[in-house]
């Protein structure tokens, strides 16, 4: 993530805080926004999009399918193997749910770009 787009994450955050909690003082909110952050960092949120960055668009959704679907963490690849025992497996619903997510906010994030 470049310095940019993490400052404008953190200021944003912070003005959803103070907006969902016009009560609490700054020390609070600053006190909430350090542990949304540490438990981002926790999960590697910041981790996985420094490493995204330079990468091509196969490698990303490598990355983001292995960090969600096991099969495909223990496969290494989305390549294909021209094998039924290595190209189809089973998939959690909810593992491959995070996964698109995920890559829906990356191609959001970095509009529209073909290789």
């Amino acid at each position: 993530m470049r310095d940019s787009e993490y400052i404008a994450w953190k200021s944003e955050t912070r003005m959803q805080i103070e907006k969902e909690h016009p009560d609490w003082t700054k020390e609070q909110v600053q006190e909430f926004l350090e542990k949304v952050e540490a438990s981002l960092r926790k999960r590697g949120f910041f981790d996985i999009a420094e490493e995204l960055e330079n990468t091509s668009l196969t490698d990303k959704l490598a990355k983001i399918a292995s960090k969600h679907i096991d099969a495909v963490e223990k496969r290494g690849d989305l390549e294909t193997k021209r094998s039924d025992e290595l190209d189809f497996f089973e998939v959690s619903i909810w593992g491959l749910k995070d996964a698109l997510i995920e890559a829906y906010k990356l191609g959001k994030k970095e509009g529209v770009k073909h290789e």
